[in-house]
C-alpha cells in the first residue's frame, strides 16, 4: 500500500509554523468569522493515520477535552488534525478519507509574505519575524474546516433536541386549544406519543455512544500505559 503524504519535503516556513502551533496550549481559531477555542491536552507533529484505503501523515494531531463552543468537543470527540498550507493544499482524497473515519481537519493557509526563507540570511531579522508570528498564533489562527464530520453521539443528541422541540410545539397547540376536532386532537396525541417513543430510543443511543466512547478512551489509556512501561523496561535492561 502506498504511504501517501509521507516523506514530502517541507519548507523552512512550514516546519517552523508547524512547531509554533503544536506548542500552544490553547488554539484560538477564526473560521468564517466564528471563534473556535480548543484547549489542548496533547499535540503530536507528523502524526500517522491509517484509513481503509490509505495511510496519511497530518502536520499536527491534537487531543482536547474542552472547547468553546463546547459542542465541538462532542462533535469531534476531542480530536482535531491541523494541516499547514504553504505551497500545497491538502489533497482532496485525504480530506475525504479522514472525514469518513471521523477526523476533522483545520487547514491553516500561510501567505507568501510570511515566507521565512527571505529572512534566513539575517539572524536578527529572522528571530524577530519568528517572535512576531508566535505572538500572532497565540492570539488567533485563521483556518478553514476542510473536514467537519459529526460523531454519532453528537448527531443523535441533535435529533433528540429536535424531537423535544417538536413535542413542545405540539403540546402548545393543545394548550392553546387550536385543535377543535376530536379526531384531529386524537391524531395530535398520537403524534406526540410517537415522538416520545423516538425520544426514548434516541436517549438509549446517546447512552450507548457514551459507553462506547469511554470504553475506547480507557483502551487508549491502557495501551499508552503499556507502551510507557515497556519503554522503561527496555531502558533499564539497556542500562544493565
Amino acid at each position: 500500500m502506498e504511504d501517501r503524504n509521507v516523506g514530502d519535503g517541507e519548507s523552512i516556513t512550514h516546519e517552523y509554523i508547524k512547531e509554533m502551533i503544536s506548542e500552544l496550549h490553547e488554539l484560538n481559531f477564526i473560521v468564517n468569522d466564528k471563534d473556535i477555542r480548543i484547549f489542548v491536552k496533547e499535540a503530536y507533529t507528523e502524526y500517522r493515520i491509517d484509513t481503509d484505503s490509505n495511510q496519511y501523515i497530518v502536520d499536527i494531531f491534537v487531543e482536547f477535552e474542552k472547547s468553546e463552543p463546547f459542542y465541538y468537543f462532542e462533535k469531534w470527540l476531542g480530536i482535531l488534525a491541523i494541516e499547514i498550507y504553504v505551497s500545497h493544499k491538502t489533497e482532496y482524497q485525504k480530506k475525504i478519507d479522514l472525514k469518513k473515519i471521523g477526523v476533522p481537519i483545520a487547514e491553516v493557509s500561510i501567505p507568501s509574505s510570511w515566507d521565512l526563507e527571505q529572512y534566513y540570511g539575517d539572524e536578527n531579522l529572522f528571530n524577530k519575524k519568528i517572535s512576531e508570528m508566535k505572538k500572532m498564533f497565540e492570539n488567533k489562527i485563521y483556518a478553514q474546516l476542510i473536514s467537519d464530520p459529526e460523531s454519532d453521539y453528537y448527531r443523535v443528541k441533535k435529533e433528540n433536541i429536535y424531537l423535544k422541540d417538536e413535542i413542545k410545539k405540539l403540546k402548545i397547540k393543545l394548550e392553546e386549544k387550536e385543535i377543535n376536532s376530536t379526531n384531529d386532537k386524537k391524531t395530535l396525541m398520537s403524534q406526540i406519543d410517537g415522538l416520545k417513543s423516538e425520544k426514548i430510543l434516541l436517549n438509549q443511543k446517546i447512552e450507548n455512544s457514551k459507553t462506547e466512547f469511554e470504553s475506547l478512551r480507557s483502551e487508549k489509556e491502557s495501551i499508552e500505559s503499556k507502551l510507557i512501561i515497556n519503554k522503561i523496561k527496555s531502558i533499564f535492561k539497556w542500562n544493565k
